[in-house]
């Protein structure tokens, strides 16, 4: 289950009783894990026919959540109800009786609906992705605001994601990324860590997000990769970024030896350019440079 966060939210649930001549029964549940990002199930009156909950065509009740949702980023798997009934057939009685217990439930919290090119629409193949959320969530823990997001989904990935610079690979072309085959290999090159601060921060319901190249040729400075131990210097035709609120957001390498640092909300002509360019290198080749070129969205991916 996936909710925005500070919110009212409801859940859908189906039952059958015996003997089939219950009718109706008022039906709760009392939140009893120490951890979840639910409360209780409000106390409903749920009408049977058959021995089955009349609901939508399938015999789901909507119930309301006590409460509101967290107020941040946030994933658990302890949610657990323990369901209660009474009030058989308007007999008057208390909730004498404990049935069923649900769950563990897995329970995202998000800041808003996820952005384009996710979709919210049920049973479109871009509806969020399990694998992304598990991702999103665990690396923006307790973000409370967009900008938040974006900066701990881009030294999260950094620092979480498990996959190794090679700038000979990419499953990010242009507008289009190969999500899934990123995720499931162990490569990654610069075009796929602008592509993840995007589509990671758009899941947990962030816009403004953007990718950004800069053009070459240009010697860089040395770096430290994604999931690598060895500063390296080097020459790169390009190099693509995440790009928010106007400033660089970087997955893909660490900057400053000195003192390193993941760029997070860097400037770009600033301080980032700096720490990366080698502009004495750069210079001794005609034609090279630092062009930095239009930002743009991720609009599709599979």
């Amino acid at each position: 289950m996936a909710y925005t966060a500070d919110n009212s939210v409801t859940i859908k649930a189906r039952f059958t009783v015996q003997p089939d001549s219950i009718t109706r029964a008022d039906i709760r549940a009392v939140s009893t894990d120490s951890d979840g990002s639910l409360g209780d199930v409000v106390n409903t009156t749920v009408t049977f026919s058959g021995g089955v909950s009349v609901g939508d065509s399938d015999g789901y009740v909507v119930f309301p959540i006590s409460g509101k949702t967290p107020n941040a980023v946030k994933k658990t798997t302890t949610d657990t109800w323990q369901w209660k009934a009474g009030n058989i057939n308007g007999d008057g009685g208390s909730f004498v009786c404990d049935f069923d217990v649900s769950g563990p439930h897995t329970v995202y919290t998000i800041l808003g609906e996820p952005v384009a090119p996710w979709s919210n629409i049920y049973g479109n193949r871009r509806n969020g992705w399990v694998t992304v959320l598990d991702f999103a969530c665990l690396w923006a823990e307790t973000a409370t605001n967009n900008s938040a997001v974006v900066s701990r989904i881009t030294t999260g990935a950094y620092s979480g994601f498990g996959k190794t610079y090679d700038g000979s690979q990419s499953h990010t072309y242009g507008t289009h990324c190969f999500l899934s085959n990123m995720l499931s290999d162990s490569v990654v090159d610069c075009r796929d860590m602008s592509a993840v601060v995007h589509l990671f921060s758009n899941i947990l319901g962030v816009s403004g997000v953007q990718v950004k190249p800069v053009g070459g040729p240009f010697w860089y400075k040395r770096i430290l990769p994604i999931n690598s131990t060895t500063w390296v210097d080097g020459a790169w035709n390009f190099h693509q970024f995440g790009w928010y609120d106007g400033a660089v957001y970087d997955a893909c390498v660490k900057l400053r030896e000195s003192a390193p640092y993941i760029p997070v909300h860097d400037e770009l002509n600033g301080s980032y350019k700096t720490n990366l360019y080698d502009e004495a290198k750069t210079s001794q080749y005609s034609g090279w440079g630092w062009t930095p070129e239009p930002a743009f969205l991720i609009l599709t991916f599979e």
